[in-house]
């Protein structure tokens, strides 16, 4: 056997390379493949030793400086036990354009032809292409001094590229090389593998959209009401014609594509099929696909006309394939969606925020808000976004927020949220508020589900909505059964025309559904409680008596800080934190915990009644002392305060005896923290204390976290 053997490892992929191997390939990790100027790559490879006898190396070398081996200890001679290993990386830094070639070397005792042993290792710099409408220079994309001044043109060049780099300004897709004047079919058409970036500062810097607006305008006539003079349409009615049908389109292929700190504003989707569909971003999914949608915005987009009986969303329409055999999934991370608006004349329509079809769907720290839909007959569903799927499809939303949607027609079917035909549905730490619908007989709730498999809500608040019910839930004639899953989540405050939280909106309709650690107001309805197994613990849910299993009455004062009556809904205002003596404080079921923090972004579990023991609260709240998690060998796992004296004892799980550090911060800088004490840990729980004044207590908030070698 041979006395050892080395491995690239490339993902899961683990493969043993040959000495003298001069053939690069990416099944090897030897073949980086083309990586962006600026960027940097990184494989991991392995020396397994035969368990006959130890094996002594030299330093690892590479003989190019665009090849770094690492870590550290590769610099210098080691050893490899008998049937051990040794793990070393190799990152490729590319500074220029084209291919690099490096031969990666070491020396060992195992005499030869194993006393050295060499292999190639290759990667291409791949360029990044700059676009800034404001640009002066040769306007070829090569830098931020020359970046073309049409995205379309950045695009088009985008051959071999990774990125495009956009400036703040607005973009119109009728404009560049190529391009028809007002032609009303032109569209960004991104490219797989090709990520856009926006949000750069005129003539370059780090990205902020906040700050720096990148829009891609469907204004091709340039003449929309632009009231605060920075190219952007606030509203739909502020619309004047002559826009591009769809401003963002993909191109037909497989991979990943990625789309990042743009505003997207001002399409208009009225024409035939399927123009009339996607104002703002039509993302036609009928490969193995994935799309991310990063820290973008989807503004007072349209479509559909006072004559359409057939539309999509305006926001962004995303379609995936039925039955396919491919899959395809969907990130939104930071996204918006704002007064994008669906205007038609009879027919169903769904989502004028978002609706998706058949895809995995990821939304986090994401926001809709304000959007509508104009016409009185057929049914009218999901104003902020609809999700439907082949019962294989999952769809999950965490920390997003929900809110002013409002829904004035009276003779047309109409929700929040549909959902339906979903494996499963999760909202984490999401927060439902302000929104309104006309109640009448044919009105729908906030949340309509159908033939889904399993819904979850976790750390949530449901409030100030004006509304025909909160949930119905629905099923087709093949009758799923159902499971509901709500966990330390709030419902008060909401103004129900029917007062039903839950309602069966199908006689077919069947399942459990459990309620743990929650405030409900509003009923579960008669027929669901005969179809479905309901289960409680620890909760407080209207119409429910305190029968055992930490139960509480449902005529308890939770005392809120600031709970508004039903009637002023819709609204955003009350806040439903709990006052320091709320019945609800350290009330609920620790075990059934799912998350290491609450709505607010503090730490679970906490002593909030100050008896001495850490106790989940019930609802989605639960205190103001944080801790962030490391990964060395110690872990702060639980967290008390003493309401009298304001010190802070935290329990420390520590995996070996060792020194520490507990730094403190009031606002998560990622840089500024400071001490509040050190010392040391044995091996297993121990319990640290910590005086108000050492973390200057008591403040809004406190992040705890702890340092070790």
């Amino acid at each position: 056997a041979d006395p050892y053997l080395v491995e690239g490892r490339n993902g899961a992929v683990i493969e043993e390379i040959q000495n003298q191997d001069s053939e690069p390939e990416d099944l090897f990790a030897t073949n980086f493949g083309q990586v962006t100027i600026g960027k940097s790559e990184t494989r991991t490879f392995r020396i397994t030793n035969s368990p006959d006898a130890q094996l002594q190396f030299s330093a690892i070398s590479s003989s190019s400086s665009l090849f770094v081996v690492g870590p550290a200890s590769t610099s210098s001679n080691s050893s490899i036990p008998k049937g051990g290993f040794f793990d070393f990386s190799i990152t490729y830094n590319p500074t220029s354009v084209g291919l690099a070639n490096s031969i990666i070397e070491f020396e060992t005792d195992a005499g030869a032809p194993f006393d050295l042993f060499q292999f190639l290792i290759t990667g291409e710099g791949v360029p990044q292409i700059f676009v800034d409408a404001s640009a002066t220079g040769a306007n070829d994309g090569s830098s931020w001094t020359d970046a073309f001044v049409h995205l379309q043109d950045g695009i088009a060049a985008a051959v071999e590229v990774d990125e495009i780099l956009v400036a703040e300004g607005a973009y119109y897709p009728d404009e560049g090389v190529g391009q028809t004047d007002n032609d009303r079919n032109s569209t960004f058409v991104l490219r797989s593998g090709v990520a856009v970036i926006g949000g750069h500062p005129i003539g370059g810097g780090e990205s902020n959209p906040s700050i720096h607006r990148t829009i891609l305008s469907g204004d091709l006539q340039q003449n929309d009401i632009n009231l605060n003079g920075d190219n952007i349409t606030l509203g739909h009615t502020q619309v004047r014609g002559g826009n591009a049908y769809q401003v963002v389109n993909l191109e037909s292929a497989p991979g990943l594509f990625h789309l990042e700190g743009v505003t997207i504003n001002a399409g208009v989707a009225d024409g035939a099929s399927p123009l009339n569909q996607g104002g703002g971003m039509f993302a036609d999914l009928n490969f193995a696909n994935q799309l991310h949608l990063i820290d973008c915005t989807f503004l007072a987009n349209r479509s559909g006309s006072t004559t359409s009986t057939s539309t999509g969303s305006a926001g962004l329409q995303i379609d995936g394939v039925f039955s396919s055999p491919f899959s395809q999934s969907v990130l939104l991370r930071g996204s918006q969606f704002i007064a994008n608006h669906i205007e038609k004349d009879g027919g169903a329509v769904d989502g004028p925020g978002l609706e998706a079809r058949s895809v995995n769907l990821t939304m986090n720290d994401c926001l809709f808000e304000g959007n509508s839909i104009n016409g009185n007959t057929g049914g009218n569903s999901g104003l902020a976004f609809a999700c439907f799927g082949s019962n294989t499809e999952t769809c999950s939303l965490t920390d997003v927020i929900i809110q002013n949607h409002n829904f004035s027609e009276t003779t047309a079917d109409s929700s929040l949220i549909r959902v339906q035909s979903m494996a499963s549905l999760t909202f984490e730490r999401c927060l439902i508020r302000g929104n309104s619908f006309n109640p009448s007989p044919l009105v729908d709730a906030l949340l309509v589900t159908r033939d889904n498999a399993a819904l979850t809500m976790i750390d949530s608040l449901i409030t100030g909505n004006d509304c025909d019910g909160l949930h119905d839930v629905a099923t087709g004639p093949s009758a799923p059964s159902q499971s509901f899953n709500y966990l330390n989540t709030t419902i008060a405050g909401n103004q129900l025309s029917t007062n039903l939280m839950i309602r069966r909106a199908s006689t077919t309709a069947n399942g459990i559904i459990s309620i743990v650690n929650c405030y409900t107001e509003g009923e579960i309805d008669n027929n669901i409680q005969d179809s479905f197994s309901i289960f409680r613990s620890h909760s407080i849910v209207e119409g429910f008596p305190a029968d055992g299993d930490g139960n509480l009455a449902d005529t308890i004062d939770p005392l809120f800080v600031d709970a508004r009556p039903n009637s002023e809904a819709p609204t955003t205002a009350g806040d439903y934190r709990l006052q320091a003596t709320s019945p609800l404080l350290d009330a609920g079921l620790s075990a059934s915990n799912l998350s290491p923090i609450d709505l607010d972004g503090n730490g679970r579990i906490q002593d909030n009644d100050s008896d001495g023991t850490a106790t989940i609260n019930i609802g989605p709240y639960e205190g103001d002392l944080i801790v962030i998690p490391t990964d060395g060998v110690a872990e702060i796992t639980a967290i008390i305060r003493d309401s009298v004296t304001g010190d802070v004892t935290l329990t420390v799980e520590a995996a070996t005896a060792t020194s520490y550090t507990i730094e403190y911060n009031p606002d998560l800088d990622p840089v500024n923290w400071d001490d509040a004490t050190t010392g040391a840990l044995a091996a297993g729980t121990n319990n640290v204390v910590i005086a108000e004044a050492d973390y200057n207590g008591p403040q809004p908030k406190t992040f705890f976290r702890i340092v070790t070698p």
